[in-house]
């Protein structure tokens, strides 16, 4: 028989979170789970999961007391009898919480286990949500869990972690090409090309970097630093540019189809986050062979080994930043070395397959 698994998601856009839920409900109904994706009418994911042939239906989500929604829910956990339904929003987690007892109530059904998934925690986590009404609670990294077990009244065996998997295949077989304006760009600017793939805001350090730019110039003249990604903080981020008299040596590239062709051309990838769950463009790097330089924060210490796959440093320090690009750009041959550990190390850890096995046994725990 045919086992069923449902995912819910409230918001219209399509970030990384999203993009996540669609590898895994592309991986689950591979391995022949019947998917199920309930979301807002009109999302970005609805449209992107009806082009994989995942089975998309749409419910009003309007806030954590939909009752109708619920009832919905409820119903069509009648129809499905769900193994398990995996939620990504603190709104469409409270509602299958209730459809799951609504099920159980109105239809005397088994209650599916829900699942809530949480990549970020704002504010002191209160411990009757975590401890009774999810099955578990999936974070993204140790760092993640710390931030909920500091609440001692939280059972550490909800709280799991569950790495985020990179469809590394789908990363290396990518077509994309550089925009011209980008080519033309590379071109003109030979030199030393640093690059930083993450969206533009201020926890993702950009600011630090073109402060460490100017010091890196004075060694490298012709270093090259290329703003990947778009964001609310890209204003903000072209007027430094300007005022730090960079503008020769920066590109911001906007939105991209594939970061394949940036790390091509890429001598080394930065993340100098202040702020940082896990962070993702690391592990791509990585993969990819490019050395790394990331700030020592958050879950990013669970991506990289200091000195043996990657160089991590204080999150703030422009100094240290600057001097860790310039000491790397001295020593490519070492850096690659480590680059080369790197990919073996996020291979093992942060493959789809592997978020894919641990998901399923999650699901089937007890079962």
């Amino acid at each position: 028989m045919t086992r069923t698994i449902f995912f819910t998601e409230t918001s219209r856009s399509l970030g990384g979170q999203e993009l996540q839920a669609l590898e895994q409900m592309e991986a689950l109904k591979a391995i022949h789970y019947q998917v199920i994706l309930f979301c807002k009418f009109e999302s970005d994911i609805a449209k992107a999961a009806k082009l994989l042939g995942i089975e998309v239906i749409n419910l009003r989500f309007i806030n954590g007391f939909d009752l109708y929604t619920s009832l919905q829910l409820a119903t069509n956990c009648r129809a499905y009898q769900p193994v398990a339904i995996l939620s990504h929003g603190s709104r469409d987690a409270i509602l299958s919480v209730y459809a799951v007892w609504l099920a159980k109530l109105l239809y005397q059904l088994t209650p599916s286990k829900v699942f809530r998934i949480k990549t970020f925690q704002h504010g002191y986590p209160v411990s009757m949500a975590y401890n009774f009404l999810f099955t578990k609670t999936f974070v993204c990294s140790e760092f993640m869990k710390s931030k909920f077990t500091r609440n001692k009244a939280i059972r550490s065996d909800r709280i799991e972690v569950l790495y985020p998997g990179v469809n590394f295949l789908k990363l290396q077989s990518s077509t994309h090409s550089l925009s011209i304006e980008l080519w033309n760009w590379v071109a003109e600017n030979p030199g030393p090309m640093i690059s930083q793939i993450a969206v533009l805001r201020g926890e993702k350090g950009h600011e630090v970097m073109l402060n460490a730019m100017v010091l890196i110039k004075q060694k490298v003249p012709n270093v090259r630093y290329l703003i990947v990604g778009d964001g609310p903080n890209r204003q903000l981020l072209e007027n430094l540019v300007a005022e730090l008299d960079l503008l020769q040596h920066v590109f911001f590239t906007g939105h991209v189809e594939s970061i394949k062709p940036i790390l091509e051309i890429s001598t080394m990838t930065v993340q100098p986050s202040v702020y940082e769950p896990l962070g993702m463009a690391q592990i791509e790097a990585l993969y990819m062979g490019v050395p790394v330089i990331a700030s020592r924060v958050g879950g990013i210490p669970e991506t990289i080994t200091h000195e043996e796959t990657g160089i991590l440093v204080e999150p703030n320090n422009i100094a240290e930043l600057a001097n860790a690009v310039l000491n790397t750009l001295g020593n490519l041959d070492l850096a690659k070395q480590r680059s080369q550990k790197g990919r073996e190390f996020v291979l093992n850890r942060f493959s789809l397959a592997s978020n894919i096995s641990r998901l399923q046994e999650l699901i089937e725990e007890n079962h």
